[in-house]
């Protein structure tokens, strides 16, 4: 007999490996994405998988340095949130981890040699989130690097004069004793 107090397992809010082709809905700072994830053909040859894999990397990366930029146009230039793209950049990254997370598995099977990268292992969510999250500090760390940057350098001279001063005041203090 069943428990009528029992609850059942709290629901993953991430989809399994398996739900990874066909449509795939991620929600990324409060916002979801859909994003259409097909296999690819069963007879590709390793080498165009391989392709597939490094094409999908690159796209993590013009996606991470997306994510710098408008991180950048919101922190630093202050234009408005509405005017800055981040949706571009999110279903991009979705969209190549999903494929990565495919790619990699249908390589291996095939004889070929593929393994992930550390962030490859994240759940999609985690991932796309952390990008955007990185890129956000950085761009903060960025503004607050202009702020405390002299503009002008400091002259040789005022550095003499400053040594001079220092020397004199040592020598006070060693006479003055």
């Amino acid at each position: 007999m069943s428990d009528p107090k029992a609850k059942a397992p709290a629901a993953s809010s991430e989809p399994p490996p398996t739900a990874y082709v066909g449509t795939v809905k991620v929600n990324i700072h409060g916002k979801d994405y859909f994003v259409h994830i097909t296999p690819p053909p069963p007879g590709l040859p390793v080498e165009e998988l391989k392709k597939a894999l490094d094409r999908n990397r690159e796209i993590l990366k013009q996606s991470q340095e997306a994510f710098r930029k408008a991180s950048e146009d919101q922190h630093i230039r202050y234009i408005p949130l509405a005017r800055i793209n981040y949706e571009t950049p999110t279903q991009n990254a979705i969209m190549a981890h999903l494929h990565i997370s495919i790619l990699i598995p249908l390589i291996n099977m095939r004889g070929g040699d593929a393994s992930f990268d550390k962030p490859e292992t994240l759940p999609v969510k985690t991932r796309v989130e952390s990008m955007r999250t990185t890129a956000e500090k950085s761009a903060q760390m960025a503004m607050v690097t202009a702020l405390y940057q002299p503009t002008q350098p400091i002259s040789k001279s005022f550095r003499h004069a400053a040594l001079i001063l220092m020397a004199i005041v040592i020598f006070l203090l060693i006479v003055l004793r």
